[in-house]
């Protein structure tokens, strides 16, 4: 029937508002729920799609539409007694039915057949009324005032499926920026809803809220409970195009996350990350102006879900827990999504980057976040990019810096670390050996942006070592060894192979480069030196074992002052090693450590101070060339949404860039 019906209505023929017709549309049996997006539903409506916009002039479609404005506004009314489960079915089926047509609309049409299909200039209502708004603005406003309203209440199955329904066709609705090249103007729907300033702050608010909760689906009625609806990335019958954005296959081992939350946090992402040709974001803007509930509300003994309940949006701006906000990314850092999502917040909302910095605690965030780092080997550069960022914003702050050398964050097992066994080391130790291996794995794919931002976090710790781990002080040394070297070969390769204009240039911008690095490096270990030498006896130990490397060095390089320091510490600390080990038979690491340790007690030596460098993170002028592809790369993994790869023209667009 649902078949004979859509033909009708998709026709040339002109169906009325009150055509008993749309009673059986919205009765219509679709099975819940739904186990692939690329079932039945979407195979009948690929027949029927496009004749809705051949025959626009119907207005069928508009009448579809306006029956589904209808039934979502019936289901965000205030009272929620007296929307019956069979009104909830209704409007999700032609949530359902909508959702599978726009997203043959947003790839086929362009944004000017869009604007037309879906009422840019058409009333919203069938009737006159004193209401002015367009079809179109009724439209957003009605899914965007669903997804608001799921805030007010607990889910039921059907209430979870349309609020999950409607979030994918939100996603839907914004794709218009995958199908366009980056920085096109027009993107009808996420245009208007940046329009409607007022939406901000309850949409951010209802977001961050399930986002937080990550509640799981409730039980289907009377069916065997099971994960609701399958996610897919491309169309399995096309290739992954070239442009590799982090399509990426979910890791198997990953906790199980709530699906509707999921799409809330892409929903998030897409919205902070919109700019508009002429507005402002006001969606960005509720983010910076986020703050943390007031923790005396909270009532002692009445469990963790009290909490969650602060969560509150006023006339000022959202409010929500920061330890529940702090503690969901602490379970969920286990994609290139999460982390995303991790470094809006941290970065566009000063107060919960300080509250991230202040946690006596660092290693729950920290450590996924390094796992990710040391795990990123056969990924693209992109997911290394935003770890390094998270990681340079964290080490910017003195306070933090010294807080994950401490012995409080010591980890007495690294399981996940696979290269050595790693016992007793502190997070700053493990921090500095993930970013001399990302240092070195980059060598090979000549990232200059990847390595300087992996000297630079070194760089904001190293006044703040503390007993920095014996494989890290190694590494750290070995990584200035291995810079000299790379530095020495084009040296004497650019003297003895003189080469084309074009080619000779080449090598000489990567020996400026490897010799800005190796100055990078030895910055860092004089400034351990400087201001932490007394407790770092494995660096000084490593710098005696490695003594002649620095020596070879100190004839090319110009900084006199930190290769001084160098020759200070490292002729004053052999000179009583070798005395001390001339009294004793017995030689060994630990015995030198040791005498390193009881040296450190008397050194008098006087180092020459060199400032203490920092760097800061800061977003290039124009970021949507970096984010937007990287989002709506995130959104195709982990949204749902069943996209011909060859629609996708903002990733077209980056390959003709290059």
């Amino acid at each position: 029937v649902i078949q004979k019906d859509f033909d009708r209505i998709a026709g040339e023929e002109a169906v009325d508002f009150d055509d008993e017709i749309w009673g059986r549309i919205c009765d219509g049996e679709i099975e819940m729920p739904r186990k692939n997006v690329k079932d039945w539903l979407e195979r009948t409506a690929a027949s029927w799609t496009m004749r809705f916009s051949e025959n626009r002039n119907s207005g069928n479609y508009w009448q579809l539409l306006r029956h589904l404005i209808h039934m979502l506004a019936l289901c965000t009314s205030g009272n929620h007694k007296m929307v019956s489960e069979k009104d909830v079915q209704r409007a999700l089926n032609l949530v359902v039915m909508v959702r599978y047509t726009i997203k043959t609309h947003v790839q086929e049409l362009t944004p000017e057949s869009l604007l037309e299909l879906y009422g840019s200039h058409v009333p919203a209502w069938h009737k006159e009324t004193s209401r002015t708004e367009s079809l179109l603005q009724a439209f957003c406003d009605a899914v965007a005032l669903l997804l608001m309203s799921q805030v007010r209440e607990a889910h039921t199955y059907y209430t979870y499926s349309l609020h999950f329904e409607c979030a994918g066709l939100l996603l839907e609705m914004s794709a218009t920026q995958m199908t366009q090249a980056l920085g096109a103007p027009c993107n009808p729907f996420l245009d208007h809803l940046m329009s409607r300033r007022e939406y901000a702050r309850p949409f951010m608010f209802a977001m961050f809220k399930t986002w937080i909760e990550q509640q799981a689906a409730p039980v289907a009625p009377a069916i065997k409970p099971y994960n609701l609806f399958g996610s897919v990335s491309l169309s399995s019958t096309s290739k992954h195009p070239p442009w590799q954005i982090p399509l990426l296959l979910a890791d198997s081992r990953q906790p199980p996350l709530s699906q509707l939350s999921e799409k809330c946090s892409l929903l998030i992402l897409i919205f902070v990350n919109f700019s508009h040709p002429t507005l402002e974001n006001p969606f960005r803007a509720e983010l910076q102006q986020m703050h943390d509930s007031d923790p005396e509300l909270v009532e002692e003994g009445r469990g963790e879900s009290s909490h969650v309940m602060l969560l509150s949006h006023d006339d000022q701006c959202v409010h929500v827990p920061f330890s529940k906000l702090h503690d969901a990314f602490a379970k969920t850092l286990v994609d290139d999504r999460t982390v995303l999502l991790f470094y809006y917040t941290i970065y566009h909302n000063h107060r919960f980057l300080n509250y991230v910095l202040a946690k006596s605690e660092p290693q729950a965030v920290i450590v996924p976040l390094l796992k990710l780092a040391y795990e990123a080997r056969n990924k693209p550069p992109n997911c290394n990019y935003m770890l390094l960022v998270i990681f340079l914003i964290l080490s910017n702050d003195a306070i933090y810096s010294s807080n994950i050398h401490s012995p409080d964050c010591m980890m007495h097992n690294v399981a996940w670390f696979k290269d050595r066994v790693l016992a007793n080391i502190t997070i700053g130790s493990l921090m500095v050996i993930i970013m001399v291996r990302i240092f070195q794995r980059n060598l090979r794919l000549q990232d200059a942006y990847l390595g300087r931002n992996c000297l630079a976090i070194l760089t904001n710790m190293a006044p703040h070592f503390n007993q920095l781990h014996p494989y890290a002080a190694q590494r750290l040394v070995f990584l200035f060894e291995i810079l000299c070297k790379r530095s020495e070969y084009l040296s004497k390769y650019i003297e003895k192979k003189p080469q084309t204009n074009a080619k000779n240039g080449n090598l000489q911008a990567k020996l400026s480069v490897c010799q800005e690095m190796k100055t990078s490096c030895l910055e860092i270990i004089n400034s351990a030196l400087t201001y932490a030498l007394p407790r770092n006896p494995h660096i000084i130990y490593a710098l005696i074992h490695k003594q002649e490397c620095f020596s070879r060095f100190r004839g090319q390089n110009n900084n006199l002052e930190m290769t001084d320091n160098l020759d200070t510490v490292i002729s004053f600390y052999s000179k009583k090693v070798v005395s001390a080990l001339s009294q004793t038979e017995h030689c060994s690491v630990e015995k030198v450590v040791q005498i390193i340790k009881e040296t450190s007690l008397s050194w008098t030596g006087q180092l020459k101070m060199i400032p203490v460098l920092k760097y800061n993170y800061e977003e290039d002028d124009s970021p949507q060339e970096f984010f937007t592809p990287y989002v709506w790369g995130q959104v195709l993994l982990h949204g749902g949404i069943n996209f011909n790869s060859q629609k996708l023209h903002l990733f077209e667009s980056l390959l003709d860039s290059k």
